[in-house]
């Protein structure tokens, strides 16, 4: 990656920067070395807020407070009352004004980045050189979402010298709104850590039999009633859940699971540690429904279980993803999902041709991507 000039970012989040570590963070953390970014994090009700920004290299995050959907309708209600908004609004311009000046951030030939579709009043307003959108999911397929989604994905959009996306899906919801620039950058994978093999063998993971394996955050698109077939077809297997539990419902489905069927359930772990989960792993899977939310998706937990060479079951939630085929198992139904586990498990993988496609999608490579498109538009 070539270091020409250098470049401060101010990037919007919808998460933290120390959340599991996601799309946004590893595309920073592989920017130009002479590259400053200011992460504005989203206030989040029992969670870490920094109000104070925290300095960590050459990336510094804080939180603004500013409104976000929850998982209570009436309070989503009231944050879009135009009172409310505009006070909230004014609160968190003065906020980001306060944090840009106090870091540096002010200047106006800095860059606008932002995966979070609310902010785009504030941003409108900014002085800047000029606005990526970088939309990893489609926004408005989520359960939680604010009355005013629909406007602020559309403000988004229309203020973007250039959106970037995950896959061609997700272009066909965004060229409507703007069709002067969207470029798709794929998602990727941290090859160097997750193709090195650990030398230790997480305790929770068995040992007696193969393993199915599922890493990543379990929410409503999980898909509880696939798993459950797969559990009661391949009797011979041990089925293994790592990570945060983001849907209450989901959650006690698979407590039942654990109960009745011997399911192991693990919670969130650094993403350090998940190579060695995933290379204790016999193949791994991603049970997700089929429904608006997942349709374009191009999850980086995939190219992570490629980097580790295991055999890997999905559905086909984007032509990137089916492109994948047939090195990695993309199943059309629940039906050939679960014939499909049957057919990994009993299968030697092409460990190096999975590790070779892996290798394809570093996030460096995904980084230098992003920088080539912030240098266009700059």
């Amino acid at each position: 990656m070539q270091n020409d000039d250098a470049m401060k970012v101010v990037w919007f989040s919808e998460i933290k920067w120390t959340y599991l570590k996601t799309r946004k963070q590893q595309i920073i953390e592989n920017f130009p070395p002479d590259w400053e970014v200011l992460f504005i994090e989203s206030f989040v009700l029992g969670k870490n807020n920094q109000f104070h920004p925290i300095r960590e290299g050459r990336v510094t995050y804080a939180t603004v407070p500013f409104f976000k959907a929850t998982p209570y309708p009436l309070i989503n209600k009231l944050q879009v009352l135009w009172p409310f908004r505009t006070v909230i609004e004014w609160i968190a311009s003065l906020w980001v004004l306060w944090l840009c000046r106090k870091t540096g951030f002010d200047a106006p030939e800095r860059v606008i980045a932002t995966s979070n579709i609310y902010y785009a009043d504030i941003i409108r307003r900014m002085k800047k050189k000029a606005v990526i959108y970088d939309c990893n999911d489609y926004p408005l397929g989520f359960t939680l979402l604010l009355p005013t989604a629909k406007e602020f994905f559309k403000k988004t959009i229309r203020l973007s010298n250039v959106t970037t996306t995950v896959s061609k899906k997700l272009v066909e919801d965004i060229l409507p709104h703007n069709p002067s620039r969207v470029s798709v950058i794929g998602n990727g994978v941290d090859f160097k850590l997750f193709d090195s093999k650990p030398t230790i063998k997480p305790v929770e993971m068995p040992t007696d039999r193969p393993v199915v394996f599922f890493s990543g955050a379990v929410a409503e698109w999980f898909n509880v009633e696939l798993l459950t077939r797969l559990i009661e077809s391949l009797p011979e297997a041990a089925f293994v859940v790592l990570g945060p539990i983001k849907h209450a419902v989901t959650g006690e489905q698979l407590r039942i699971l654990a109960q009745v069927y011997g399911l192991i359930l693990i919670s969130e772990k650094k993403h350090a540690e998940l190579p060695s989960y995933m290379h204790s792993a016999s193949v791994c899977i991603l049970p997700f429904r089929n429904n608006r939310r997942i349709w374009g998706a191009n999850p980086n937990t995939l190219y992570e279980f490629l980097a580790c060479g295991k055999p890997t079951v999905t559905f086909g939630f984007s032509e990137e993803v089916r492109n994948l085929a047939p090195h990695v198992y993309i199943a059309d139904s629940d039906e050939d999902f679960v014939q499909y586990v049957g057919k990994a498990l009993r299968s030697k993988a092409d460990t190096e041709k999975l590790k070779s496609l892996a290798a394809k999608n570093s996030w460096s490579i995904k980084a230098a991507q992003m920088t080539d498109e912030i240098r266009r538009v700059v």
